[in-house]
Protein backbone atom coordinates (compact mmCIF):
# COMPACT_ATOMS: atom_id res chain seq x y z
CA UNK A 1 0.00 0.00 0.00
CA UNK A 2 1.20 3.50 -0.86
CA UNK A 3 2.49 5.50 2.12
CA UNK A 4 0.37 8.67 2.43
CA UNK A 5 3.44 10.61 3.56
CA UNK A 6 4.78 10.39 -0.01
CA UNK A 7 1.67 12.14 -1.33
CA UNK A 8 1.90 14.76 1.39
CA UNK A 9 5.53 15.39 0.49
CA UNK A 10 4.60 15.64 -3.20
CA UNK A 11 1.84 18.13 -2.36
CA UNK A 12 4.36 20.30 -0.49
CA UNK A 13 6.72 20.04 -3.46
CA UNK A 14 3.97 21.20 -5.83
CA UNK A 15 2.89 24.03 -3.57
CA UNK A 16 6.22 25.37 -2.35
CA UNK A 17 8.82 23.90 -4.69
CA UNK A 18 6.96 24.60 -7.92
CA UNK A 19 4.66 27.43 -6.73
CA UNK A 20 1.48 25.79 -8.01
CA UNK A 21 -1.84 27.13 -6.77
CA UNK A 22 -3.87 25.25 -4.15
CA UNK A 23 -6.43 24.48 -6.88
CA UNK A 24 -3.76 22.86 -9.09
CA UNK A 25 -2.38 20.82 -6.18
CA UNK A 26 -5.87 19.57 -5.33
CA UNK A 27 -6.50 18.65 -8.98
CA UNK A 28 -3.15 16.83 -9.32
CA UNK A 29 -3.74 14.82 -6.15
CA UNK A 30 -7.19 13.85 -7.41
CA UNK A 31 -5.72 12.87 -10.79
CA UNK A 32 -3.08 10.71 -9.12
CA UNK A 33 -5.67 8.97 -6.92
CA UNK A 34 -7.65 8.18 -10.05
CA UNK A 35 -4.57 6.51 -11.53
CA UNK A 36 -3.82 4.71 -8.26
CA UNK A 37 -7.37 3.29 -8.14
CA UNK A 38 -7.02 2.13 -11.74
CA UNK A 39 -3.62 0.55 -11.01
CA UNK A 40 -5.01 -1.28 -7.99
CA UNK A 41 -7.76 -2.74 -10.15
CA UNK A 42 -5.29 -3.40 -12.99
CA UNK A 43 -2.94 -5.58 -10.89
CA UNK A 44 -5.64 -6.94 -8.61
CA UNK A 45 -4.12 -5.84 -5.29
CA UNK A 46 -2.99 -2.83 -3.29
CA UNK A 47 0.14 -1.34 -4.85
CA UNK A 48 3.24 0.13 -3.24
CA UNK A 49 5.60 2.87 -4.35
CA UNK A 50 7.87 0.14 -5.73
CA UNK A 51 5.00 -1.13 -7.91
CA UNK A 52 4.34 2.36 -9.20
CA UNK A 53 7.99 2.84 -10.12
CA UNK A 54 7.81 -0.28 -12.29
CA UNK A 55 4.73 0.54 -14.37
CA UNK A 56 5.29 0.28 -18.11
CA UNK A 57 3.83 1.86 -21.24
CA UNK A 58 1.15 -0.83 -21.52
CA UNK A 59 -0.18 0.15 -18.10
CA UNK A 60 -0.51 3.91 -18.56
CA UNK A 61 -1.83 3.47 -22.10
CA UNK A 62 -4.52 1.19 -20.69
CA UNK A 63 -5.30 3.92 -18.15
CA UNK A 64 -5.63 6.54 -20.90
CA UNK A 65 -7.73 4.16 -22.97
CA UNK A 66 -10.07 3.59 -20.02
CA UNK A 67 -10.56 7.34 -19.66
CA UNK A 68 -11.28 7.74 -23.36
CA UNK A 69 -13.85 4.95 -23.20
CA UNK A 70 -15.42 6.68 -20.21
CA UNK A 71 -15.96 9.74 -22.37
CA UNK A 72 -13.39 12.08 -20.80
CA UNK A 73 -12.28 14.96 -22.98
CA UNK A 74 -8.71 15.25 -24.24
CA UNK A 75 -8.06 18.27 -22.02
CA UNK A 76 -8.86 16.33 -18.83
CA UNK A 77 -6.85 13.32 -19.99
CA UNK A 78 -3.91 15.59 -20.78
CA UNK A 79 -4.05 17.16 -17.31
CA UNK A 80 -4.15 13.75 -15.65
CA UNK A 81 -1.14 12.55 -17.62
CA UNK A 82 0.65 15.80 -16.75
CA UNK A 83 -0.06 15.15 -13.06
CA UNK A 84 1.33 11.62 -13.35
CA UNK A 85 4.48 12.87 -15.10
CA UNK A 86 4.94 15.44 -12.36
CA UNK A 87 4.68 12.71 -9.71
CA UNK A 88 7.37 10.68 -11.46
CA UNK A 89 9.62 13.75 -11.67
CA UNK A 90 9.16 14.05 -7.93
CA UNK A 91 10.16 10.38 -7.51
CA UNK A 92 13.30 11.03 -9.56
CA UNK A 93 14.10 14.05 -7.41
CA UNK A 94 13.70 11.92 -4.26
CA UNK A 95 15.94 9.17 -5.71
CA UNK A 96 13.21 6.53 -5.88
CA UNK A 97 14.29 6.01 -9.50
CA UNK A 98 16.70 7.51 -12.01
CA UNK A 99 14.41 7.88 -15.02
CA UNK A 100 11.12 6.57 -16.38
CA UNK A 101 9.71 6.01 -19.89
CA UNK A 102 6.52 7.87 -18.98
CA UNK A 103 8.38 11.13 -19.57
CA UNK A 104 8.28 10.39 -23.30
CA UNK A 105 4.53 9.71 -23.31
CA UNK A 106 2.70 12.00 -25.72
CA UNK A 107 -0.11 14.17 -24.48
CA UNK A 108 -3.55 13.61 -26.04
CA UNK A 109 -4.21 16.14 -28.78
CA UNK A 110 -6.44 18.95 -27.59
CA UNK A 111 -8.68 20.60 -30.12
CA UNK A 112 -8.04 24.32 -29.90
CA UNK A 113 -11.22 26.10 -28.83
CA UNK A 114 -11.46 29.81 -29.40
CA UNK A 115 -12.50 31.91 -26.40
CA UNK A 116 -15.83 33.75 -26.60
CA UNK A 117 -15.38 37.47 -25.92
CA UNK A 118 -18.38 39.63 -25.11
CA UNK A 119 -18.92 42.99 -26.74
CA UNK A 120 -18.10 46.23 -24.95
CA UNK A 121 -21.82 47.09 -24.91
CA UNK A 122 -22.75 43.81 -23.22
CA UNK A 123 -20.09 44.22 -20.55
CA UNK A 124 -21.10 47.80 -19.78
CA UNK A 125 -24.77 46.75 -19.58
CA UNK A 126 -23.77 43.91 -17.28
CA UNK A 127 -21.97 46.32 -14.93
CA UNK A 128 -24.75 48.92 -15.05
CA UNK A 129 -27.40 46.30 -14.24
CA UNK A 130 -25.90 45.03 -10.97
CA UNK A 131 -28.42 47.09 -9.00
CA UNK A 132 -31.21 45.01 -10.58
CA UNK A 133 -30.18 41.97 -8.52
CA UNK A 134 -31.52 41.52 -4.98
CA UNK A 135 -29.12 42.49 -2.23
CA UNK A 136 -27.80 45.43 -0.26
CA UNK A 137 -26.50 48.46 -2.13
CA UNK A 138 -22.88 47.68 -1.20
CA UNK A 139 -23.16 44.19 -2.71
CA UNK A 140 -24.36 45.64 -6.01
CA UNK A 141 -21.53 48.21 -5.93
CA UNK A 142 -19.07 45.39 -5.23
CA UNK A 143 -20.27 43.39 -8.23
CA UNK A 144 -20.11 46.42 -10.52
CA UNK A 145 -16.59 47.31 -9.38
CA UNK A 146 -15.37 43.73 -9.79
CA UNK A 147 -16.85 43.39 -13.29
CA UNK A 148 -15.13 46.57 -14.44
CA UNK A 149 -11.87 45.58 -12.74
CA UNK A 150 -11.79 42.21 -14.50
CA UNK A 151 -12.63 43.69 -17.88
CA UNK A 152 -10.28 46.68 -17.70
CA UNK A 153 -7.26 44.80 -16.34
CA UNK A 154 -7.69 41.27 -17.75
CA UNK A 155 -7.09 39.76 -14.30
CA UNK A 156 -8.07 36.21 -13.49
CA UNK A 157 -10.90 36.11 -10.93
CA UNK A 158 -8.58 34.45 -8.39
CA UNK A 159 -6.07 37.28 -8.84
CA UNK A 160 -8.73 39.96 -8.38
CA UNK A 161 -10.12 38.33 -5.23
CA UNK A 162 -6.64 38.22 -3.69
CA UNK A 163 -6.24 42.02 -3.86
CA UNK A 164 -6.18 44.24 -0.79
CA UNK A 165 -7.15 47.89 -0.55
CA UNK A 166 -3.48 48.89 -0.35
CA UNK A 167 -2.97 47.30 -3.77
CA UNK A 168 -5.27 49.82 -5.43
CA UNK A 169 -5.14 52.89 -3.16
CA UNK A 170 -3.11 55.62 -4.85
CA UNK A 171 -1.60 53.19 -7.38
CA UNK A 172 -1.89 53.40 -11.16
CA UNK A 173 -0.39 49.90 -11.46
CA UNK A 174 -1.30 46.70 -9.65
CA UNK A 175 1.41 44.21 -8.69
CA UNK A 176 -0.14 40.83 -9.40
CA UNK A 177 1.20 37.45 -8.33
CA UNK A 178 -0.07 35.06 -10.96
CA UNK A 179 0.38 31.42 -11.90
CA UNK A 180 3.70 29.87 -10.96
CA UNK A 181 4.35 32.64 -8.47
CA UNK A 182 5.31 35.08 -11.26
CA UNK A 183 4.61 38.75 -10.62
CA UNK A 184 3.59 41.34 -13.20
CA UNK A 185 2.50 44.99 -13.23
CA UNK A 186 -0.98 45.72 -14.55
CA UNK A 187 -2.26 49.26 -15.18
CA UNK A 188 -5.60 50.13 -13.58
CA UNK A 189 -7.80 52.99 -14.79
CA UNK A 190 -8.77 55.75 -12.39
CA UNK A 191 -12.47 55.22 -13.21
CA UNK A 192 -12.13 51.61 -12.01
CA UNK A 193 -10.40 52.71 -8.80
CA UNK A 194 -13.26 55.17 -8.22
CA UNK A 195 -15.85 52.39 -8.59
CA UNK A 196 -13.91 50.30 -6.08
CA UNK A 197 -13.77 53.20 -3.62
CA UNK A 198 -17.53 53.78 -4.05
CA UNK A 199 -18.03 50.14 -3.02
CA UNK A 200 -15.57 50.42 -0.11
CA UNK A 201 -17.42 53.49 1.22
CA UNK A 202 -20.63 51.45 1.55
CA UNK A 203 -19.17 48.07 2.59
CA UNK A 204 -19.84 47.28 6.29
CA UNK A 205 -16.61 45.27 6.57
CA UNK A 206 -13.02 46.58 6.98
CA UNK A 207 -11.92 46.68 3.33
CA UNK A 208 -9.08 49.07 4.05
CA UNK A 209 -7.28 46.65 6.38
CA UNK A 210 -7.59 43.12 5.07
CA UNK A 211 -9.76 41.68 2.29
CA UNK A 212 -10.89 44.04 -0.47
CA UNK A 213 -13.88 42.11 -1.81
CA UNK A 214 -16.16 40.76 0.92
CA UNK A 215 -19.02 38.29 0.86
CA UNK A 216 -22.38 39.16 2.38
CA UNK A 217 -21.74 37.12 5.53
CA UNK A 218 -18.42 38.73 6.36
CA UNK A 219 -15.91 36.35 4.78
CA UNK A 220 -13.77 36.83 1.68
CA UNK A 221 -15.86 36.80 -1.50
CA UNK A 222 -15.50 33.43 -3.23
CA UNK A 223 -15.33 33.00 -6.97
CA UNK A 224 -18.29 30.60 -6.78
CA UNK A 225 -20.51 33.29 -5.25
CA UNK A 226 -19.44 35.85 -7.84
CA UNK A 227 -19.98 33.35 -10.66
CA UNK A 228 -23.49 32.80 -9.31
CA UNK A 229 -24.13 36.56 -9.34
CA UNK A 230 -22.97 36.79 -12.96
CA UNK A 231 -25.21 33.83 -13.84
CA UNK A 232 -28.22 35.60 -12.31
CA UNK A 233 -27.43 38.79 -14.23
CA UNK A 234 -26.94 36.84 -17.44
CA UNK A 235 -30.34 35.21 -17.12
CA UNK A 236 -32.01 38.46 -16.14
CA UNK A 237 -30.60 40.24 -19.21
CA UNK A 238 -30.94 37.22 -21.53
CA UNK A 239 -27.24 37.39 -22.36
CA UNK A 240 -25.22 34.53 -23.98
CA UNK A 241 -24.51 31.43 -21.90
CA UNK A 242 -20.75 31.76 -22.39
CA UNK A 243 -20.72 34.97 -20.32
CA UNK A 244 -18.75 34.20 -17.13
CA UNK A 245 -16.18 36.10 -15.03
CA UNK A 246 -13.43 34.57 -17.19
CA UNK A 247 -15.17 35.94 -20.30
CA UNK A 248 -14.28 39.42 -19.03
CA UNK A 249 -10.58 38.48 -19.24
CA UNK A 250 -11.06 37.10 -22.77
CA UNK A 251 -12.90 40.27 -23.75
CA UNK A 252 -10.15 42.50 -22.40
CA UNK A 253 -7.51 40.64 -24.43
CA UNK A 254 -9.60 40.58 -27.62
CA UNK A 255 -10.53 44.26 -27.46
CA UNK A 256 -6.93 45.26 -26.78
CA UNK A 257 -5.74 43.26 -29.75
CA UNK A 258 -8.38 44.87 -31.97
CA UNK A 259 -6.73 48.23 -31.26
CA UNK A 260 -3.08 47.20 -30.97
CA UNK A 261 -0.62 44.82 -32.63
CA UNK A 262 1.56 44.62 -29.51
CA UNK A 263 1.08 40.90 -28.87
CA UNK A 264 4.05 40.74 -26.50
CA UNK A 265 2.70 43.58 -24.38
CA UNK A 266 -0.70 41.89 -24.12
CA UNK A 267 1.05 38.65 -23.14
CA UNK A 268 2.77 40.43 -20.26
CA UNK A 269 -0.46 42.14 -19.21
CA UNK A 270 -2.34 38.84 -19.01
CA UNK A 271 0.53 36.93 -17.42
CA UNK A 272 0.67 34.21 -20.09
CA UNK A 273 3.77 32.04 -19.80
CA UNK A 274 3.82 31.41 -23.55
CA UNK A 275 3.18 33.79 -26.44
CA UNK A 276 1.27 31.02 -28.20
CA UNK A 277 -1.42 31.28 -25.52
CA UNK A 278 -1.89 34.97 -26.32
CA UNK A 279 -1.89 34.33 -30.07
CA UNK A 280 -5.23 32.56 -29.80
CA UNK A 281 -6.81 36.01 -29.62
CA UNK A 282 -5.54 36.79 -33.12
CA UNK A 283 -7.67 33.85 -34.29
CA UNK A 284 -10.66 35.32 -32.46
CA UNK A 285 -10.21 38.59 -34.34
CA UNK A 286 -9.96 36.74 -37.65
CA UNK A 287 -13.21 34.96 -36.88
CA UNK A 288 -14.93 38.25 -36.01
CA UNK A 289 -13.58 39.86 -39.18
CA UNK A 290 -14.81 36.93 -41.30
CA UNK A 291 -18.29 37.17 -39.78
CA UNK A 292 -18.41 40.91 -40.44
CA UNK A 293 -17.26 40.33 -44.02
CA UNK A 294 -19.87 37.62 -44.63
CA UNK A 295 -22.60 39.84 -43.19
CA UNK A 296 -21.67 43.04 -45.05
CA UNK A 297 -19.83 42.35 -48.29
CA UNK A 298 -22.14 42.20 -51.36
CA UNK A 299 -20.09 39.45 -52.98
CA UNK A 300 -20.22 37.31 -49.84
CA UNK A 301 -24.03 37.67 -49.74
CA UNK A 302 -24.30 36.72 -53.40
CA UNK A 303 -22.20 33.58 -52.93
CA UNK A 304 -24.32 32.58 -49.92
CA UNK A 305 -27.49 32.98 -51.97
CA UNK A 306 -26.07 30.74 -54.72
CA UNK A 307 -25.29 27.87 -52.36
Amino acid sequence: MLDSSILNEWADFLLFGQSHSHETVTAYLSDFRHFYDFLTEYVGRAVSIEDICQIDAICWRAWLSRQKNDGLCARTMSRRLSALKNFFRFLVKKKYLEDHPIFSARMPKIKKALPHPASYEIIMTLADSCSCLPGEAWVCKRDEALILLLYCTGLRISEALSLTYNDIDGNSFLTIKGKGGKTRSVPVLECVVKKIKDYVALCPYPCTRTVLFWGRRGGPLSKEVFESRILSLRRLLNFPEFLTPHTLRHSCATHLLENSDDLRGIQELLGHASLSTTQIYTDVNKKVAKSAYDAAHPRAKKEEANK
